[in-house]
């Protein structure tokens, strides 16, 4: 529901996340880099750079273990811990072995996808990292939120517009017979006059 209220899910690429994911592979010198969304039953990328594929289903992917996790998760040595060396994404290419992802927070603390960056290369991250990776997140769900209020907004002005629409059409037009009353005649008359 969280999800569902962004209304981005399946919507084309965009530059503005695509240059967030490119600059997240440039900062963090990863291979890989994601935005990618979390519904009940897959996990859908955004933005990505050095993958291809734009949906995977949610049990092979990694954004799974930070929504558990609920905080900046990072995995190591993936392809040598039995966890994890049989996913797709290890076993076969790219092959990674480093993983690391900061969850995307709405307002009200529900986890709707996460910020990831992977390699093939081991690698860790220090803490300053972390915080950075955090930071990436932040940025991608202050855009999502900011789009979710305009299309709020625009939709209550639109409701306002309607709603004094017909206002005016019921105090300018007959209910019953839509003709047009003596306010209506009246404004009209005015508006000619001027």
């Amino acid at each position: 529901e969280a999800l569902l209220r962004y209304d981005i899910m399946d919507t084309p690429p965009e530059s503005g996340f695509d240059r967030i994911t490119r600059m997240a592979v440039t900062v963090f010198g990863a291979s890989i880099s994601t935005i990618c969304l979390v519904d009940a039953n897959r996990v859908w990328f955004k933005s990505r750079q050095g993958i291809t594929h734009r949906e995977k289903p949610r049990a092979h992917y990694f954004a799974q273990k930070i929504i558990e996790h609920g905080d900046v998760l990072t995995l190591e040595g993936m392809n040598e811990t039995d966890r994890f060396r049989d996913r797709p994404f290890v076993s076969s290419p790219p092959g990674l072995r480093f993983f690391a992802g900061a969850p995307l927070l709405t307002p009200d603390k529900q986890i709707i996808g996460a910020f990831c960056i992977a390699d093939a290369k081991a690698r860790t991250l220090c803490p300053t990292d972390k915080t950075l990776l955090a930071e990436f997140a932040a940025i991608v769900m202050a855009e999502f939120e900011g789009r979710r209020l305009d299309r709020l907004l625009r939709h209550e002005r639109d409701m306002s517009h309607r709603t004094a629409l017909r206002l005016t059409e019921a105090t300018h037009f007959d209910p019953v017979t839509g003709v047009a009353n003596r306010a209506s005649f009246n404004e009209t008359l005015r508006a000619v006059i001027q």
